[in-house]
Order: C-alpha cells, then structure tokens, then sequence
C-alpha cells in the first residue's frame, strides 16, 4: 500500500497577515544555480510592473561564490530581495503567511512538498515543469492550480543550455504576472494530503 506523501497541518496552515502593499514572492530551500536563483533574480528585471513586486529568499546556502552571485543580482534587483535565511518549518510557514506567491524554479528537483506546504498557507504556486512533478501534483492536488514554466534544456541532469536561460526567465516573468491573477488552490483538496487525513485513510483501509 503506498499512501504517498504529507504535509504538517499543525504547522502549515492558512494565518494570513494582510496590510502589504507589494505582491510577495517566496521561495524557499538551498541558495543556489542549480535552485535557479540566478535566473529568477535576474526574471526580476523583465517584470512590466516590477515596483509591485518584493522577493523573499529563505534558506541556507552551501557554495559562498554562488551566494555572493546571488547577493549582487539581488542588489541590482529592481525588486526589493529579502534574506530571511535558514528558518524552522514554524519561522517558514510564518513568512508564507506574510506572503502571496510560492515560486520554485529550479533545474532539479525530486518531489517537493514545499509546494504543498505553500499551498496550504493559501499561496499561489510557480514551478519548473521538470519530470515527475506535475503528474504528482495532479494526482495529489488536482486543482491546486500550479503554474508550470517550461525549463531549459539540460546537457546534463541539473545543468542547462546557457543559452537557453533568456527565454526561461522570460517565461518565469510572465508566470509570476499571471500569477497575481490566477484563484487560489482549495483548502480542502490540499487538507485531504495532511499527516492527519493520510493516517485516517490508512486506519480506514486498515480497519476494512
């Protein structure tokens, strides 16, 4: 019996703190290339209406010169980028309350629950069209409403085509515009992916 994956409603849960002005950006996990922080700094600058628009990083980082990369592309951001850093799962569902739209654009990726973590703060979401993740999330979340981008192509598994990468931060640029338009995922489709309705459908089908 495979029952899939969960999320912590304890911890992720819609407490959203209304009174910005700005529309929020977060992303969160490892700051690097390969998460494609590079490319969604530098989306930044082909936003229409970029001064509507805030970035919040969250997450630590291993290689120094690629977080200095991404410090200077935040600094010449036409967009105000916030490091929030290495955040607890409270201190980040916190932020996702804070915020409005959950972006992921990475290269690679296994299966990211973050997404439905961001879901169940009431965020929109962006990801990578990258293999394995929208079959999931159709499975798991039908209507949960995840703008796809088109990745780059890869030469190897998490390496793309540099030449490749103007027109993915375009697309990433118009999948955030289209995000601030877009309905927000149902509460209750994403509930039924809790710790807790997973275990009471375990114990229904253990009891049956």
């Amino acid at each position: 019996l495979v029952m899939g994956t969960g999320y912590n409603s304890d911890v992720f849960y819609l407490d959203r703190n209304e009174g910005h002005r700005k529309l929020r950006l977060i992303f969160a996990g490892k700051l690097s290339e390969k998460k494609g922080l590079y490319s969604l700094l530098r989306s930044l600058r082909l936003l229409q209406k970029y001064e509507n628009y805030e970035v919040a990083l969250a997450g630590g980082y291993g290689n120094r010169e690629e977080y200095a990369n991404i410090c200077r592309l935040a600094e010449v951001s036409p967009c105000p980028v916030i490091f929030r850093g290495k955040l607890t799962h409270p201190e980040l569902a916190r932020e996702m309350n804070n915020s409005d739209v959950f972006i992921l654009p990475s290269f690679y990726e296994g299966l990211p629950l973050v997404l439905i973590e961001a879901m169940a703060c009431g965020l929109k979401t962006i990801c990578t069209d990258l293999p394995g993740i929208r079959p999931w999330l159709d499975q798991t979340i039908p209507q949960g409403g995840t703008i796809f981008v088109t990745p780059p192509r890869m030469f190897d598994e998490d390496e793309p085509y540099p030449e490749d990468l103007p027109a993915f931060e375009t697309r990433l640029a118009r999948a955030i515009e289209t995000a601030e338009h877009c309905p927000l995922p149902e509460p209750e489709s994403i509930s039924r992916v809790s710790w807790d309705s997973l275990c009471r459908a375990y114990c229904g089908l253990w009891q049956s």
